[in-house]
């Protein structure tokens, strides 16, 4: 009965295994009081071992190793843990390489004229300020000056502001290459300029040179000369809200060569007479003609009122445009010329309110020209031509275009439609008359 008790002792040892011999040292276990008792039981069957021995002897080689256990399931997600604490900052890095050039910003917003401004109240004033660029000249009281005036600075706005200057020189003044001078009024249309010792109706008080452009807004000009010259080539005359009166040409052109050529001069809103000074005292013939173009060019008359006594306008090359305007002609040079010859130079050609064309020998003015009329009327009260036209052989092309032209006259106020007297003689000329 013992050995049996025995044998089922140390089967219970084996059962537990190493786990009972790896808390050997753990005397208080209840495994190792197990194994105590076991350990007498074996004593007094005749044990000699000694407690250690007896245990190494019952210890079990160590089993092989075991296969890998399949993988457990993923536990839970464990929670979010405390943010940690903020680095210190890194060093700067180097700087980098230059970026490629943007593109252009857009323009700005265009700001005020930055003009230097000049008042002036006397002729020494008014020189000296005239002879800076991009100066802008204030008459500050009535001025007369005895000397040719010299444009020396360029882009010059003189306003008259009021004022009158009353320019005594025989000479007029030049508005060189290249050159810009404007002439304003910036309070009403008192102010202006008064020349009358310009010795002949045919000297100009301002000529414009090559490229130059010469600006009048607002202003009186009264002159015994012609008031405005557009001499060389591709100049511009820009005339707006002004009144001008003049001994011959309020504004004309001279077919000297191509150095006078390709001008362009724009009328508007204005009011143009001549009365035929001749350069002698009191004497005014009448023998004027108050527009005139006779180079290849062009002439854009808008919203304008035109006297004149021998011509008002005249058309020898070139390109004329004339809208919405009144022409008075006076018919008071009474003398007819040129309906059976040649026709002179400037306007030695017949007598009209409008003329158009040429006949003459040479080649001066031997270009293409066109007269176009739009909404005018001609207050005719003669007998003589409204509208006169005449081709040579000698002249490229002449074309008329009327559109709603009406000529008044005493017997027909309301206006009878305009037509063109052709000269005998003349080659074809091109007339549109529009329904």
């Amino acid at each position: 009965m013992k050995k049996k008790l025995f044998t089922l002792s140390m089967l219970s040892l084996l059962a537990l295994g190493l786990g009972a011999c790896s808390t050997a040292k753990n005397e208080s276990s209840p495994a190792n009081e197990d194994i105590r008792a076991i350990y007498e039981l074996y004593q007094a069957n005749g044990g000699t071992q000694t407690y250690e021995e007896w245990l190494a002897s019952i210890k079990g080689d160590k089993g092989d190793k075991g296969e890998k256990g399949d993988t457990g399931a993923q536990g839970p997600k464990g929670d979010k843990g405390d943010k940690g604490d903020t680095g210190a900052a890194g060093a700067n890095g180097q700087n980098g390489a230059p970026g490629a050039q943007g593109q252009p910003g857009k323009d700005g917003k265009d700001g005020k004229d930055a003009r230097l401004t000049f008042l002036v109240k006397d002729a020494a004033e008014l020189q000296a300020a005239l002879s800076i660029d991009e100066a802008y000249v204030v008459m500050a009281s009535d001025i007369t000056v005895e000397q040719q005036l010299n444009l020396v600075g360029d882009d010059m706005i003189l306003d008259f502001a009021g004022y009158h200057l009353i320019y005594n020189s025989s000479s007029g003044i030049d508005i060189k290459e290249e050159q810009t001078f404007t002439l304003q009024q910036s309070l009403g249309l008192n102010g202006g300029i008064r020349a009358v010792n310009i010795p002949y109706g045919t000297t100009s008080l301002f000529s414009v040179d090559r490229a130059g452009i010469f600006n009048l807004n607002n202003v009186n000009i009264q002159t015994t000369g012609t008031a405005i010259y557009p001499r060389g080539a591709a100049t511009e005359v820009n005339v707006n809200n002004s009144r001008i009166g003049a001994g011959v040409y309020a504004v004309g052109t001279n077919a000297s060569g191509p150095e006078n050529y390709g001008v362009v001069i724009n009328l508007n809103n204005s009011e143009f007479a001549s009365f035929g000074y001749q350069g002698y005292p009191d004497n005014f013939d009448h023998d004027d003609c108050t527009l005139m173009i006779n180079v290849p060019g062009s002439l854009n008359v808008n919203n304008c009122s035109i006297v004149g006594d021998r011509q008002a306008l005249l058309v020898r090359s070139g390109n004329a445009v004339v809208e919405d305007t009144t022409i008075a002609y006076t018919g008071a040079f009474e003398t007819q010329k040129y309906l059976d010859s040649n026709w002179g130079s400037g306007n030695e050609v017949p007598t009209a309110a409008i003329v158009v064309g040429d006949r003459s020998a040479g080649t001066a003015y031997a270009h293409d020209m066109s007269l176009s009329l739009r909404d005018v009327d001609i207050i005719n009260a003669t007998n003589l031509p409204s509208i006169y036209g005449y081709r040579n052989a000698n002249t490229y092309s002449v074309e008329v275009d009327l559109d709603n032209v009406l000529v008044k006259t005493s017997s027909t106020a309301e206006g009878a439609a305009a037509e063109v007297t052709v000269g005998t003689g003349s080659q074809d000329l091109v007339i549109r008359q529009a329904n």
